[in-house]
């Protein structure tokens, strides 16, 4: 019973969004979603107090130490909006990444499934959106519109997230760890077919350009992986061959090629605001440069003439102040160290390629999207990476976990 609760707050986790909330009557939407994992955090910590005292949480603290300071700061001047938003940023995704580390590997191996339907689904979405031209969950319009753009290529769905960036960056993601697990290659190769078609209906140039070549060099060593076989090198050629002859005839054939072939120049508007945004600084005080202020977001964003602030980093700084905001995203980046340290090296260039870059070409990051996708596979998908995972349980009373030392081995 314990374990299903899990699954169905996992479940809202993933599917109860600001897009979808609207269809369901629900307002407060980040307690709607996370609430029953919260719930399910406390009882594990009150049933078992020795849990927040584990010395492998060390790099947790660390941020919640920050969050807090933030919040101290936050609630003094009276800026609630950036005591709300520390809180669904990043106070609750490390939470339920907490909760769901020690849950034994069948619990894991379920959530992870959770989270690959949550993939198809997004994709299925972003396609049906993309080929009928229609928001099925708009961003900001509470009824579904047919796109308002004259030209097909520039149309770019919602799915289930609402802004396509923030999308493509959960997409690109979870398809990072889906491709440095243990699946079956041919379920590779249709999870990175599928996520590539998925990008291109977001029309986000970025995530494209990274997967194109995330996607040949994993081509290259599924090829290289089956070369004793004549067979399956013939069969792997063949897939590679097809992969890459439709991912060419999408892109230049098709509307999906999006802004990244009808564009008559490079520098655009768009991409000329992710330069532009490097004088954010100029518009705010130098108090609030230091402190942080949430609604200089919206005044930032005016001065500059764009749709927001395009960069993650400084959308941190301009909310939570320079001395903060810096010492946030460097616990974010230990954090970020720890959760990748069970792989390789070239997993690990993947996953963070997709992950951190791919959220580097706008402010994906500053957001709570794509941190929910990264804690929840990382805590997830490595059951499928690494054996050490799988074999090495201990158990505490009756719940099956990891022993700590031999995690960090």
């Amino acid at each position: 019973m314990k374990h299903l609760i899990l699954y169905i707050g996992t479940f809202l986790y993933l599917f109860l969004t600001t897009s979808t909330a609207y269809y369901v009557g629900i307002q407060q939407v980040g307690l709607a979603s996370s609430g029953i994992l919260i719930i399910l955090f406390f009882l594990k910590t009150f049933s078992n107090r020795s849990f927040l005292l584990n010395p492998f949480f060390k790099e947790e603290y660390v941020v919640l130490l920050i969050c807090t300071l933030i919040i101290l700061v936050k609630i003094i001047l009276t800026d609630y909006i950036s005591v709300q938003n520390v809180i669904f940023f990043i106070i609750t995704p490390l939470i339920v990444s907490m909760l769901i580390k020690f849950q034994n590997t069948n619990t894991i191996n379920v959530l992870c499934k959770l989270i690959i339907i949550f993939f198809f689904s997004e994709c299925i979405l972003a396609i049906y959106e993309r080929i009928f031209e229609i928001i099925i969950f708009p961003y900001e319009e509470p009824n579904n519109i047919i796109s308002s753009n004259n030209e097909s290529w520039m149309f770019r769905s919602s799915a289930f997230l609402g802004n396509p960036l923030t999308n493509a960056v959960a997409v690109s993601t979870i398809l990072g760890f889906i491709i440095t697990s243990k699946f079956n290659s041919l379920f590779k190769i249709i999870c990175l077919a599928t996520g590539f078609i998925t990008l291109l209906c977001f029309n986000a140039r970025g995530a494209i350009l990274i997967w194109s070549l995330l996607g040949l060099l994993y081509l290259y060593t599924f090829i290289k992986k089956n070369k004793k076989s004549p067979i399956l090198k013939l069969f792997s050629l063949l897939v590679s061959i097809t992969f890459l002859l439709g991912a060419i005839y999408l892109i230049f054939n098709t509307s999906l090629g999006g802004r990244i072939v009808n564009q008559d120049k490079i520098m655009d508007g768009s991409a000329q605001s992710r330069l532009d945004v490097l004088n954010a600084f100029n518009f705010i005080s130098s108090q609030d440069l230091w402190i942080g202020n949430s609604s200089n977001y919206m005044i930032v964003t005016n001065k500059l003439g764009a749709a927001g602030i395009e960069n993650s980093y400084i959308v941190i700084i301009v909310k939570y102040g320079f001395i903060m905001g810096i010492l946030l995203m460097i616990s974010l980046y230990n954090l970020i160290k720890k959760h990748v340290k069970a792989y390789s090296l070239e997993q690990r260039a993947i996953i963070l390629l997709s992950f951190i870059l791919v959220g580097s070409f706008n402010n994906s990051l500053a957001g709570s999207p794509p941190w929910i996708i990264f804690l929840l596979c990382s805590n997830t998908f490595k059951y499928y990476d690494n054996s050490i995972f799988k074999q090495r349980i201990i158990h505490t009373g009756k719940i099956p976990v990891l022993s700590i030392q031999q995690i960090m081995l």
